[in-house]
């Protein structure tokens, strides 16, 4: 974190706290890193997977995109409708200011 502040110098953070099952899955020969993780603050108490990997061009992106895609859809039975395209900081509870954070100036004129 000291590195982040350090760098970015934000004004607001936000604190988002989970707990996270990690897999390495190789799928028709492609790593992929599973995450399946539970939100603390999340009063619905339901789970959320990520499912990634590294990518080298954007052919490899969209290669791997494809194949993200079948797991989802083909082996997880996740449809559509149920995923997701949001960031956990979409779901953390409102921005508290950074620790040293500088004090925005409000304009009087």
């Amino acid at each position: 974190m000291r590195f982040y502040r350090e760098y970015f110098r934000p004004v607001t953070e936000r604190m988002v706290e989970k707990d996270r099952k990690r897999w390495h899955v190789l799928y028709k020969g492609v790593l992929f890193y599973v995450n399946l993780d539970t939100l603390s603050e999340s009063p619905d108490g339901h789970q959320y997977i990520e499912v990634k990997s590294r990518t080298w061009s954007t052919r490899d992106a969209e290669y791997k995109a494809g194949l993200i895609s079948e797991i989802l859809a083909d082996i997880l039975k996740l449809t559509p409708e149920a995923r997701l395209r949001k960031e956990y900081i979409e779901f953390a509870a409102a921005p508290i200011p950074a620790p040293d954070a500088p004090v925005p100036e409000i304009s009087t004129s």
